[in-house]
């Protein structure tokens, strides 16, 4: 039961890891992610090819953000706000933070384009917190820009610019690469800006879009005080305006035409301007200032036309003023919501790292657990073996114990069969001397013949392992019938039957003693018999157990 709790949590933890790691594996989905910049219809006919595709859940998901930024690009439209939130937050909780950023740019640009600009705002500000790279970076902060420009924040639009030509100047997208640059050469008053609308144009140029050309030249000479270039200006956008009928340029053409004498050229362009429907309300107003200067210039109601320009001065100054207290109650909002977004991803990481590390702690105390476990096991079963091996131990010992006791038993048979035989055959015959079949008969059942001794001697040494050959390596001294005699005393045997059993007599065996002793190195008051049983055997079996 442990052991599944240890996987589930490991899968768990492996899936956690993994979670954010989601790739598009389908080669045409990837073809039209990099044809969305720069061939927007080819990627469309690509999408359209991919709806009916067997995509898994996340490319799924990556279709349905490219067919709202083409959406986008290619009609102005888009799903609404709640499913693209709805998107943008599951890239999100799948730490996808480049595609979820590229939401939240198309959600904001499509407020722009729709006039919400503070809309807009909060959700290029979403874009910039998820750190987006590339392209939608560079986009989110054009879009950032034009926001600031309208509101007539030029600083902050300049800088917003900046940033954005950080990220579009790497790409190989030339188009928004010439617009970026454009844009920032008209934000600037410095020397730099010739460079700045030099870059634009050498982008321009790659895209081979002549009108785009025009547009940087008409924005570099129209932001120059040099007069040729004020006239460079104006050719440009009579050209435009003319020839490809974008109706805003007549602005600077009626100004220009007023302000040189020649109201009947103005009149021309002022009825162009007023049929200008890209920015309708921009072209009313400039249509009815530049109306009124336009009869200013014939000559006719001029106390109209001096009231009309105080209201309009008066006008525009407030307005300007209502922008900038808006723009300044909205940069406040941007900024705390900034604030507490970052509060918010803070507590969020923190809370991430404390899941961390209680999984991390979980999965130590599991496997010390574990450990513990196989620990106790192997200590259990060590004992069980060592306790298996002492009772074995135990049961030698008895075994030997008992085979040492009938050794004695068949030692003493013998002792007490030749006594046995010895007295009734002299009591038989009533003569101090056996027989020579009788001292034959005794002779083969002692120790006297070498075959008798060494029978003897295997079956002693099995049963105190090898005593004796130890005694002769240890004490080299001893003789064979040392030897003999220290055998028998550990068997127990007495000096009468030694004496009978090695076919010795009784002051020869004392002498033996003796000798063994003192080759042995005991002192006269030491019992050898005791040495021999006791002291010696013990320590040799001690030995063995070691």
């Amino acid at each position: 039961m442990k052991n599944r709790y240890l996987y589930i949590l490991i899968l768990g933890a492996l899936l956690t890891a993994c979670s954010g790691h989601m790739e598009v594996s389908n080669p045409q989905l990837q073809e039209a992610e990099s044809l969305l910049w720069e061939a927007p219809l080819r990627s469309d006919t690509l999408l359209n090819t991919l709806a009916h595709a067997n995509l898994n859940r996340y490319e799924n998901k990556r279709l349905e953000l490219l067919k709202a930024h083409l959406d986008l690009k290619l009609r102005q439209q888009l799903q609404s706000e709640e499913s693209m939130q709805a998107l943008a937050s599951w890239f999100a909780s799948h730490q996808d933070a480049a595609s979820a950023a590229e939401v939240y740019y198309i959600i904001g640009a499509y407020a722009n384009w729709t006039g919400d600009n503070t809309t807009a705002m909060r959700q290029l500000k979403e874009a910039e917190r998820l750190q987006p790279t590339g392209i939608i970076a560079g986009m989110t902060y054009y879009k950032m820009g034009r926001i600031n420009e309208e509101e007539q924040l030029y600083e902050e639009a300049e800088s917003y610019y900046s940033r954005a030509a950080e990220y579009i100047t790497p790409t190989n997208l030339p188009l928004y690469q010439a617009c970026v640059w454009r844009e920032l050469g008209r934000m600037r008053s410095d020397s730099s800006k010739n460079a700045c609308f030099e870059k634009a144009l050498g982008y321009a140029r790659q895209t081979n879009d002549s009108i785009l050309c025009l547009e940087i030249q008409y924005a570099a000479a129209a932001s120059s005080a040099s007069a040729d270039e004020k006239k460079e200006s104006i050719r440009i956008s009579r050209y435009l305006c003319d020839s490809m009928h974008m109706k805003r340029y007549a602005y600077d053409i009626v100004k220009y035409y007023l302000r040189s004498g020649q109201p009947d050229s103005a009149r021309y362009y002022l009825d162009i301007l007023a049929q200008d429907s890209t920015a309708k309300e921009w072209s009313n107003t400039q249509y009815t200032l530049w109306e009124s200067q336009y009869l200013h210039a014939l000559g006719r109601d001029r106390s109209a036309y001096l009231e009309l320009l105080d209201l309009y001065n008066r006008t525009t100054a407030r307005t300007e003023q209502q922008i900038r207290t808006q723009t300044y109650a909205i940069a406040q909002r941007y900024d705390n919501e900034a604030e507490r977004a970052k509060n918010l991803q803070l507590e969020l990481e923190k809370q991430h790292l404390y899941f961390s590390l209680a999984a991390i702690i979980a999965l130590v105390l599991i496997a010390i657990i574990a450990a513990i476990i196989i620990w106790q096991k192997r200590h259990t079963r060590a004992l069980l073996e060592k306790a298996q091996t002492r009772q074995k131990m135990a049961l030698m010992r008895e075994e030997l114990e008992l085979r040492r006791e009938t050794l004695k038993r068949v030692i003493e048979q013998r002792v007490s069969m030749n006594k046995s035989l010895q007295e009734a055959i002299l009591h038989q015959q009533k003569d101090a001397e056996l027989p020579p079949w009788a001292d034959e008969f005794i002779q083969l059942s002692t120790f006297t013949s070498p075959s008798q001794w060494n029978e003897f001697v295997e079956e002693f040494n099995a049963c105190y392992e090898h005593v004796l050959s130890h005694l002769q390596e240890q004490y080299p001294d001893l003789k064979t019938v040392d030897i003999k005699v220290i055998s028998l005393i550990i068997l127990g045997i007495d000096n009468a039957d030694i004496c009978l059993l090695l076919g010795l007599a009784k002051n020869t065996v004392w002498n033996r003693r003796n000798r063994i002793k003192q080759a042995i190195g005991l002192d006269g008051n030491t019992n050898l018999d005791w040495w021999l049983i006791n002291e010696y055997s013990i320590k040799r079996m001690e030995l063995n157990d070691n």
